[in-house]
This record gives structure tokens, C-alpha cells and sequence, in this order.
């Protein structure tokens, strides 16, 4: 909790690999700056560089501000609710 205390406090997204931040009663997505999940599976780092450059290069198009972003190994999903 204290880190997306925060996070709110601050103004800025989280970027973790933690799953409870996929939980939206937990952490509800009005009035943050948004959230990124990085689900990407296998763990293997070269999988999961390339998926975060993926990620990385649909950033300047996406706003993620109260906005929950997943990264997969196939997609990127962005819930809002």
C-alpha cells in the first residue's frame, strides 16, 4: 500500500512485475497516474526485454493516467475501469 500511496502522492505510474496491482478494488484506478504490469511470460530476460520494448515503443501513443496497462507476451491490454 505504501507504494501506491505513493505513487499517488507523487504523480507518478508504477512499473512493477508484482500481480496484486492487477487487483483494481485493491487499487483502484481513479485519481492515479496509472499503473503498468509487466505479466510477461516465459522469465527468461531476453523475452521479456523484448516485450518491454514492445511496450516502450506504444508508450508516446498510449495515456495511462488512471489507467491500469498489462504487458503480456502476445499484447498489451489497457483496462480503465
Amino acid at each position: 500500500m505504501k507504494v501506491f500511496a505513493r505513487s499517488k502522492k507523487e504523480r507518478l505510474p508504477i512499473l512493477t512485475f508484482d500481480s496484486d496491482f492487477l487487483d483494481t478494488a485493491k487499487f483502484p484506478l481513479v485519481g492515479t497516474p496509472g499503473r503498468i504490469v509487466l505479466n510477461i511470460l516465459p522469465t527468461i530476460f531476453e523475452f521479456q526485454r523484448e516485450r518491454f520494448e514492445a511496450f516502450l515503443n506504444e508508450l508516446p501513443s498510449l495515456d495511462i493516467k488512471n489507467k491500469l496497462v498489462v504487458v503480456t507476451e502476445d499484447q498489451i491490454l489497457v483496462i480503465d475501469k
